[in-house]
């Protein structure tokens, strides 16, 4: 840490402290400056301005100087996602002044606002609910709703320990608790095999089938692994962290890999429902579920004893994990052309046949929408995207590695056990509508899930608006239904990207508004590495800014959001359009947020 003087025209001279602090495996550079602040970063160099408020905050602890945090950066593994919430916001000051906090945990620190603003200022959901009177920020209050304050170095955000209060206890013995977004990062031990299977297990009958043994199709679920790598909790809760069990033998059948996975990833997952408040739970197939199970899987998820979802094992010698960027989508291909033709693979690896009947049976006997199968050392994540219009498809997600980090394996079943709480049995998976048509890999050369199959981008040539994520086309579909195509290329633009992936899930949780509020959503998906998303392209013209007619549209509009716990978060004339019949359409959800209950 450096210390020295810097003029200043207003104040004279006044002491400034440089930070340089090293993150593995970025360095960042933090000068605390009043009118501009620069933070270095492998991907980006910015200079921020003043003008730029929202994105540079300050925060304070104690009698220390007020640091500056960049909002824009910070975020996941690699630091390059901007920071969304309070929690992001402790974590930043935490890792930008160490060591001065490293005393306490992430769970320890909270966030109020300055002395000089009341609790009056901001709405109640945005406090604490452990904290009725004071000014103690929610940390899962997203930072859009601080839009219109200005946190500087004079009046700055406060940060507080609880540690600070904790006296005559040895902090060494005290009970240590972290955030449930930090539980998502732990990473469970490796499970190590014998180097032959010394027992054979008796293959069990996968029960009555109500489909063919065999999907007719079988897809690469293209975007489960970005979206797992976005993923983050809802709700926020305090608990213990997962405790793992380190094994001297290593794995030599079935039997034991099945314990090893319910003592090191399932009972950590259920510790973490069960603090969210979900009374979902993972448990081997009990007789409690034993009247309703067709078929025998390893291990199910259930509520209330309602079967959600399931986990099929097997281990590394009936189902190795795939090397050179072959997929199991790929052995699949190749053992249907082998049985068709009778043929015998030079591949001498166990056929694939039986595991995709197997996991395809326990999903389509169960009228399931995703499924899970792994081999100890990674894990597939499976999906029937939508049984009335495609009942012999599976989507088979790329593997996701027991000790990968990004994303991490709790990441990656926390973002799977959210889609099967939305939507567990409606066989439709969350790129699909009604409407589309999803197309096998061979017959087009790419993977489409959501996305007709008649639109080309090359189609895509009337502009009809852009914005941060992306370009705006007009599309007439072959039914000569118009469209309103947005696409973005989420390798040069992953935060649009993520914006646009935010939008899908807000529309569908305004599906009610649908056709009067908001446009219809038409599909989702990708074409190549664009993204794009459909919606029923209205023809209208935006309000005018500044009058007394947009003023009362705008909170009209608000209040019939709010009604659906969604803030808008952007809404303003530029994201309004009015028909030729006066009614109005609200647009570009990127920036919106669900009202949390609290």
């Amino acid at each position: 840490m450096a210390t020295g003087l810097t003029s200043d025209s207003k104040k004279g001279l006044r002491p400034t402290i440089s930070l340089k602090i090293k993150c593995c495996p970025f360095t960042f550079l933090l000068t605390q400056a009043r009118y501009s602040t620069k933070i270095k970063y492998p991907f980006a160099s910015c200079l921020i301005s003043k003008n730029n408020k929202m994105s540079r905050l300050y925060i304070q602890y104690q009698t220390n100087s007020a640091v500056p945090i960049d909002t824009t950066y910070g975020r996941g593994l690699q630091g390059t996602l901007p920071l969304d919430i309070i929690y992001d916001l402790i974590a930043a000051y935490k890792t930008a002044v160490a060591p001065l906090l490293d005393h306490s945990s992430l769970a320890q620190l909270t966030l109020h606002l300055p002395n000089g603003i009341p609790r009056s200022a901001l709405t109640e959901d945005c406090f604490s609910p452990t904290d009725s009177t004071g000014t103690t920020l929610r940390n899962s209050l997203a930072l859009t709703r601080l839009n219109g304050f200005e946190f500087d170095d004079i009046q700055p955000l406060i940060i507080k320990s609880k540690n600070d209060t904790v006296q005559g206890i040895d902090r060494n013995e005290m009970v240590v608790e972290i955030a449930s977004h930090d539980f998502l990062q732990y990473v469970p031990p490796k499970i190590e095999f014998s180097l032959t299977n010394t027992k054979e297990r008796e293959s069990k009958s996968s029960g009555p089938r109500a489909h063919p043994k065999e999907p007719a199709t079988v897809l690469s679920w293209y975007d489960f692994l970005p979206n797992a790598e976005l993923f983050r909790l809802e709700s926020s809760c305090l608990i213990s962290p997962p405790t793992f069990t380190n094994y001297e033998a290593n794995v030599s059948d079935e039997d034991i890999l099945h314990g090893r996975i319910e003592a090191n990833i399932l009972n950590p997952i259920n510790h973490l429902l069960k603090a969210l408040g979900y009374n979902l739970l993972f448990t081997g197939h009990s007789e409690i579920l034993k009247p309703v199970l067709k078929g025998w899987p390893d291990h199910v998820l259930h509520e209330n004893h309602e079967l959600m979802s399931f986990i099929e094992t097997k281990t590394i010698w009936d189902l190795p994990t795939p090397l050179n960027n072959e997929t199991i989508n790929q052995w699949w291909n190749e053992d249907i052309s082998a049985l068709i033709s009778q043929s015998t693979r030079q591949n001498p690896r166990p056929s694939i046949l039986h595991v995709i009947g197997q996991v395809y049976g326990y999903l389509s006997n169960h009228e399931l929408t995703y499924g899970m199968l792994t081999n100890g050392e990674v894990v597939w994540f499976l999906c029937t995207p939508n049984l009335q219009n495609a009942p012999t498809t599976l989507l088979i997600s790329q593997p996701v590695s027991l000790v990968g980090e990004s994303p991490t394996l709790f990441q990656s079943i926390m973002y799977f056990v959210s889609l099967v709480i939305d939507n567990h049995k409606s066989g439709k998976s969350p790129e699909t509508s009604p409407t589309d048509t999803l197309i096998p890999l061979s017959v087009r050369g790419r993977d489409i899930q959501g996305v007709p199959a008649d639109l080309d981008l090359s189609q895509l040539n009337e502009k009809v608006g852009d914005g941060f994520c992306g370009n705006v086309f007009k599309y007439i579909s072959c039914d000569g239904t118009e469209i309103a195509v947005k696409c973005c290329d989420k390798n040069n633009n992953k935060e649009g990207y993520r914006m646009m992936k935010k939008e899908v899930k807000i529309y569908r949780k305004l599906e009610s508004l649908q056709g009067t509020v908001v446009p219809t959503l038409r599909f989702s998906g990708f074409v190549g590495e664009t993204f794009l998303i459909g919606t029923d392209y209205i023809k209208g013209k935006h309000l005018i800014q500044g009058t007394k007619k947009s003023e009362v549209v705008i909170k009209k509009l608000k209040q019939k959001l709010a009604q659906h716990k969604i803030e808008h978060g952007d809404l303003r004339e530029k994201n309004i359009l009015e028909d030729e019949s006066g009614n109005h359409w609200v647009f570009d959800f990127g920036k919106s947020e669900i009202i949390d209950s609290q």
